[in-house]
């Protein structure tokens, strides 16, 4: 993010203050420019993920879709999305996909029984993804 500012004031000689860094962060490192920062996380998903059959990265897509969506997100609706998506009921092959997903640091839990994305950066990145797919 800093050397994007770096190179915007280089660029346009402009001084930082809130429209600029907005400008940074939206086009710079949302936009076109920035998708090979987080291109990655998504490809990742074809490789790492590829237990049952490829229904553990369906399973893993469908939940980051839901967890970026929303500031927290309950465990046990995350758990429905694993149980619809993969049409297993198994709460301990599911909490290893959570488990992975936070080792990868896609997301967090949260002893209060929620799921979170690591960062607001790649949250607002996913949704991005997301929308530019659907």
């Amino acid at each position: 993010m800093l050397s994007s500012i770096k190179d915007e004031i280089d660029l346009r000689e402009e001084e930082i203050d809130e429209k600029l860094i907005d400008k940074v962060y939206y086009y710079r490192i949302l936009g076109n420019q920035g998708k090979h920062y987080f291109e990655h996380y998504s490809q990742r998903l074809r490789i790492l993920y590829q237990g049952m059959g490829g229904m553990e990265e369906k399973a893993a897509r469908a939940l980051l879709r839901k967890i970026c969506s929303v500031d927290y997100h309950p465990i046990n609706l995350a758990f429905g999305i694993y149980k619809q998506e993969t049409g297993i009921d198994d709460y301990e092959k599911f909490m290893d996909l959570i488990a992975d997903l936070g080792n990868d640091f896609y997301i967090e839990y949260d002893p209060k029984k929620r799921t979170h994305f690591y960062s607001k950066m790649l949250r607002d990145w996913w949704r991005v993804l997301l929308c530019d797919n659907e």
